[in-house]
């Protein structure tokens, strides 16, 4: 989790006002993209795994990542939704809204060729005001879609 620190550095203070839900999203992620080669390009569904951070019971969970800026995750019956933040390689969700009172868990990644993060180096996950729980995380785009 010391990587933590330096992604977050990485975001300027109008992307960290939109990441905490106190500015407007559809502001954050134009701004935040405007400069990011076309090659790297978040949206799209992805097989998303935590460890029981967020999901329960091994459920299977996929993210949807929306090009407005949003995203939804889905595991079991349950659906949190949030928004994204996009600087070079780094992206930063953040849940704003959870039918199992996820609100406010925020999760750091690296886009890499086939997902975010990876499962040999996940990305920090903190829902520590929400759960008690900090943790890693890595979503991987399905075989079918590659």
């Amino acid at each position: 989790m010391k990587s933590w620190g330096t992604r977050v550095c990485l975001f300027s203070g109008a992307a960290a006002v939109v990441l905490f839900g106190l500015g407007i999203v559809a502001a954050g992620p134009a701004q935040a993209t405007a400069s990011v080669p076309s090659a790297i390009n978040p949206v799209g569904l992805y097989n998303y795994f935590d460890g029981g951070i967020i999901t329960e019971g091994g459920a299977a969970t996929t993210i949807t990542i929306n090009a407005n800026g949003t995203f939804n995750l889905l595991y079991g019956t349950i659906t949190d939704n949030g928004v994204w933040l996009l600087q070079k390689r780094t992206i930063a969700l953040t849940v704003t809204s959870g039918e199992d009172g996820s609100a406010g868990c925020l999760l750091m990644g690296t886009l890499v060729h086939k997902g975010i993060n990876s499962s040999a180096k996940q990305g920090p996950i903190d829902c520590q005001a929400e759960f008690g729980k900090t943790g890693t995380w890595y979503a991987k785009v399905p075989h079918h879609v590659r």
